[in-house]
């Protein structure tokens, strides 16, 4: 193949012209199947004289192609690896560009979890080459190569990480030792970062035992020590002060990082005794003991040292020295976090938490310039970050608050009054000598706090006073952001069960009415969280009525500005507490609603046509959005369920969005657009002739998704059948798609058994409606529930489901279904099952169709049955017989049931109140405790957090073992299986004991009575067997039952 010509082509792909562009793209796929096409693509990428966008674009196809395509043909994916493996560490070795080396670091990555180490042993003897080679270039790409071994199985223990780690790791350091210079070139920062990193993707999982020999974690934890401690003057970096955030890209900062990680996490996984779960402790106890005696107070200076400096710096405004990425900021508060509970590290922290609360913790909280600069340039991104703390920036705020918030927690009776002194100097101060930045500090304090502010005997007798004296006069103040800060504020208290003083509640309230027509958004924003809060006290909703059209056009605004679903709660009290007040506004606001959500929907769209990988967060956050509009609506038309012409309006306008929704297959939305479209049939109660596109785009999403999203269906498709046999009688083409899904169910492989029940109970009800319609379809279903039986052949509740499927057809449709059993040849081994199963009926549904059923087939002509059931008689009416016994107490069972859910309801409208006094007084009590309790405080901090941790270390595990043991195809964990156990009790406790279909609407008694006396007639030999063979008890039953069924005829 001639390279030059193919480099041609990659040069076309990135041409201006788009016609050029698809030629190109066509011509290469056209080449791509010949055996030479791999090796020329090698040889382009290497080539030094092709020009390097062409390398670049020829670089990106090669990733592409190995990571998506080669899967498709084990040979050509094959001949690929056999043609990349020799080549792909020289590329690396002479990559032009960054841009290039991490494409084919990405290639190397695939390429190693796909062959490393079984098919690819001798790559580590190649490693080890390049890391002594004492070249750059070669050191750089033994280093990227080990990383991504390394890699390869960091998501679950693995005895090759734990060997190359001890193979390799002792090259390692030596070349970072000769890295760590006074001031670390490019290339020496690039080793370091590369080395640390290898550390880190090492212990991932485990900590391997080489890495726990005191020959190693001293020589490795004093680098990483030394890496932290590193200081370089800012002038020495090459960046202007005013570009600061740029360092955090770089090689050195990128360093410091990592071994701040590193550190963070030898200590938070593997080196705290008494935060170590109880399965790690055989392996971790000695390593973690001699960790915490000899290196955990040592990373907790060095800390402290780092942040005296960024302190010194800070105050000084000089960041010549002492300056950090925010990254680092955020890893040294995590550290400072976990060192609160153990004893000997809370001992050296505790002479410096108030200076760190002061110096460090505050000015973060604190309203920062840059904080301002988002505000005024970006108002809905400050919002959309400020919900989350500004995590999603990387800014330190929410480390802070978690170290407040453990601080007050943990060590409460030595930190939390210093904590709160400095909350309330900065109170005091503002605004004489403390500006509005500052007390914006203050107040986010005590957020961070939370509950523990309102309930804390320290703080609770002040919660008023904070209240009416900084901050509900903060509402009106001529700052912005401390208008918003008090919102936030009441919110948070108003959230932990304030006691409001007389005539507070009201005043407050219509100033937070006020605060959501604020010119500036985050306050309108947080104005409506305090408002949709507030509203849960009754006192403050006459003043909410006369303005519902106002305060719904106004959130609704909000929630279109913002492209989230953070107000969806505000919206839905509105709706749910002034429904009256709606009636005249509810179709515009439908409407209003259908159009934001059609604009998220194409948003959504769009940015999944644009690459899914690339807008992950918007797309979430967007279809988070969309899903509150839904929910909304839903709410909207629950309140209006006693104006059906109103629901009809309202039916029409959000058909349009549902059909879009299951035509293009956006299965994030399918759980609420089925809960949408259930609302809007059954709060109606009938089923308008343009609502079967719904039935028809449904159908057709089924074909494309198969059982995926078959539960978020069946509601829907239930309503359709209970009430629309008019129609179907009239569609035999609707007919033809429901026995479609249930056979498709029935023999597809990714099926689950709670599918197979779920399609059984809608086919169920299928056949009790539309009698005499099926007939056509009589063998495919007696095909499908065959196989569904065969498949869930094990006793479970769930089965009894399935097994109604044939006790259903033989009620409507005998004869037929008798016929299609017989060419199956599974007539004895239909009844094997019928009869199996009914000794364990316990609901009045399923007693009463066994009854049903067998009344019927006693009423056909002898000759119309098949030698099995005429043999079978005598078995069939002690089934009968024995359904017959057990109905009243299956009666008495669901009228209990009933009776629990009424009480059970009652009790959660009525309790719920003294519920919560009880919480607040239990808090009171728990609150006293951690104040006043006798235990020595200093002491190692074991509590529920720790136990919560250990928990899900407990589940890591398991996981991680049940995933090794599918891809080895061994039998998952004991521990799984207990866990299955539990699934199956929880089915035991998921039996409808009110289902119902039409056979609930039939007398038993009468009706068996009835057909016992035609079964008489047209077969008296079967009869008399029948009968002969029930014993005395039976025929006394038999004449108990005839006597019921006289008194129940009124005959």
């Amino acid at each position: 193949m001639d390279a030059s010509a193919l480099a041609n082509l990659f040069t076309a792909t990135y041409s201006v012209d788009q016609n050029v562009r698809m030629a190109a793209e066509i011509e290469i796929r056209k080449v791509a199947s010949f055996d030479a096409f791999i090796p020329a693509v090698i040889q382009i990428i290497g080539a030094a004289e092709v020009p390097n966008a062409t390398r670049q674009a020829t670089a990106v196809y090669l990733k592409n192609r190995f990571t998506s395509g080669l899967v498709q043909d084990s040979a050509d994916s094959d001949k690929a690896i056999a043609a990349l493996k020799p080549a792909i560490l020289p590329l690396l070795g002479t990559s032009p560009s960054h841009s290039i080396t991490s494409i084919l670091q990405t290639t190397l990555g695939y390429l190693v979890k796909a062959t490393w180490p079984e098919a690819w042993p001798e790559l580590e003897g190649d490693v080890r080459g390049l890391l002594v080679s004492g070249g750059a270039k070669e050191t750089f790409v033994g280093l990227v190569c080990l990383l991504e071994m390394l890699k390869a199985f960091r998501y679950g223990s693995s005895s090759h990480v734990a060997n190359v780690t001890a193979r390799l790791f002792p090259l390692l350091h030596p070349l970072a030792s000769r890295s760590l210079t006074a001031n670390p070139t490019h290339d020496e920062a690039e080793v370091l970062h590369l080395v640390v990193k290898c550390y880190w993707m090492s212990i991932q999982q485990d900590l391997a035992p080489c890495l726990q020999e005191s020959d190693s974690i001293m020589p490795w934890g004093s680098l990483f020590l030394q890496i932290v401690s590193h200081q370089i003057l800012l002038s020495a970096q090459g960046i202007s002060p005013d570009n600061l955030d740029e360092l955090a890209g770089t090689p050195y900062w990128k360093t410091k990082k990592w071994a701040f990680r590193v550190l963070n996490r030898l200590f938070a996984k593997y080196g705290n005794p008494s935060q170590l779960p109880t399965m790690h402790k055989k392996t971790y106890m000695p390593f973690a003991t001699k960790f915490m005696a000899s290196f955990a107070p040592e990373i907790l200076r060095r800390y402290l040292s780092q942040v005296d400096l960024y302190i010194t710096a800070q105050r000084s405004n000089n960041w010549e020295q002492g300056w950090m990425t925010d990254r680092c900021s955020c890893l040294i508060l995590d550290f400072l976090s976990e060192s609160i509970k153990p004893k000997s590290t809370w001992e050296l922290l505790k002479p410096h938490a108030t200076d760190l609360i002061r110096h460090f913790i505050f000015p973060m909280l604190c309203f920062t310039a840059r904080k301002g600069e988002l505000w005024e340039s970006d108002p809905v991104t400050f919002v959309q970050e400020s919900l989350g703390s500004f995590e999603d920036l990387g800014w330190p705020d929410p480390h802070a608050i978690a170290f407040i918030l453990r601080l007050a927690r943990s060590r409460a009776k030595t930190s939390y009054q210093p904590i709160l002194t400095h909350i309330s100097d900065i109170l005091a101060q503002y605004p004489t000598s403390q500006g509005p930045e500052a007390k914006y500090g203050a107040l986010t304090m005590i957020m961070a706090l939370d509950d523990i502010f309102m309930n804390n005997p320290l703080s609770k007798a002040h919660v008023n006073n904070v209240l009416t004296q900084h901050v509900i006069p903060e509402i009106s103040s001529p700052h912005a952001t401390m208008r918003s800060i008090a919102c936030e504020v009441i919110t948070k208290f108003e959230e932990n069960g304030i006691s409001w003083a007389d005539g507070q509640l009201l005043s407050t309230f219509q100033q937070i009415m006020a605060a959501m027509r604020d010119p500036e958004l985050p306050v309108r924003v947080n104005a409506s969280f305090a408002f949709s809060s507030m509203m849960e006290q009754p006192e403050v909703r006459p003043l909410i009525a006369p303005h519902v059209g106002e305060i719904i056009q106004a959130l609704l605004k909000l929630s279109d500005e913002l492209g989230l679903d953070t107000l969806s709660a505000a919206l839905d009290n509105v709706v749910a507490y002034f429904a009256d007040e709606l009636k005249a506004l509810a179709l515009p606001i439908i409407v209003h609603l259908r159009e934001s959500y059609t604009t998220l929907f194409g948003q959504i769209e769009d940015s999944r046509a644009q690459g899914e990988a690339n807008n992950v967060d918007e797309i979430t956050d967007k279809t988070m959005a969309a899903i509150g509009v839904l929910r909304t609506m839903g709410v909207i038309i629950d309140s209006q369920k006693d104006s059906p012409d109103l629901l009809e309006a309202i039916q029409q306008a959000v058909l349009p969005i549902i059909l879009t929704t299951l035509q293009q297959d956006n299965v994030d939305m399918f759980d609420e657009i089925y809960t949408l479209t259930d609302s809007l049939l059954t709060q109606l109660n009938r089923i308008s002739p343009y609502m079967w596109q719904v039935f028809e785009a449904t159908y057709k999403a089924f074909e494309v998704l198969s059982v995926d999203y078959f539960e978020d269906m069946m509601p829907v498709l239930s309503f359709f059948i209970e009430n629309g046999a008019t129609v179907l009688t009239e569609r035999p083409d609707y007919c033809s798609m429901i026995v479609h899904m249930y056979e498709t169910i029935a023999f597809e492989d990714s099926a689950g058994a709670w599918d197979r029940r779920s399609v059984c109970m809608i086919v169920e009800t299928f056949l009790m409606h539309t009698p005499g319609l099926l007939v056509q379809f009589i063998p495919r279903l007696v095909a499908a529930t065959i196989r569904i039986l065969m498949l869930d052949a094990k006793d479970t509740p769930q089965r009894t489901q399935k097994v109604n499927i044939l006790f259903s057809l033989l009620l409507v449709y005998p004869i037929d279904t008798l016929d299609a059993l017989e060419q199956a040849g599974k007539t004895s081994w239909a009844f094997e099952q019928m009869l199996h199963e009914v000794p364990k009926l316990e609901r009045v549904h399923d007693l009463q169709l066994v009854i049903i059923t067998l009344s019927r087939l006693m009423e056909q002509q002898p000759e119309q049955l098949p030698s099995t059931v005429i043999d079978a008689w005598p078995s069939l009416l002690r089934a009968v017989l024995h359904c017959f016994a057990a109905l009243p107490a299956a009666e008495n069972k669901r009228d209990e049931m009933a009776k629990q859910a009424v009480e059970q309801n009652n009790d959660e409208m009525g309790e719920g109140e003294e519920e919560g006094d009880a919480d607040d007084a239990a808090m009171d009590d728990d609150e006293d405790e951690e104040v006043e309790g006798e235990w020595d405080e200093d002491d190692d901090v074991v509590d529920e957090e720790t136990e919560y941790m250990n928990q899900l270390a407990e589940e890591a595990a398991r996981l991680q073992a049940n995933a090794a043991a599918l891809m080895s195809g061994q039998p998952l964990s004991t521990l799984q299986a207990g866990e299955d156990d539990e699934d199956e009790d929880e089915e035991e406790d998921d039996v409808d004991w009110f289902y119902e279909t039409a056979v609930d609407k039939v007398d038993p008694y009468v009706k068996f009575t009835t057909s016992l006396n035609t079964f008489q007639t047209v077969n008296p030999q079967a009869y008399v067997a029948a009968t002969s063979a029930v014993g005395q008890d039976g025929q006394v039953a038999l004449m108990e039952i005839r006597k019921l069924a006289m008194e129940r005829s009124g005959t």
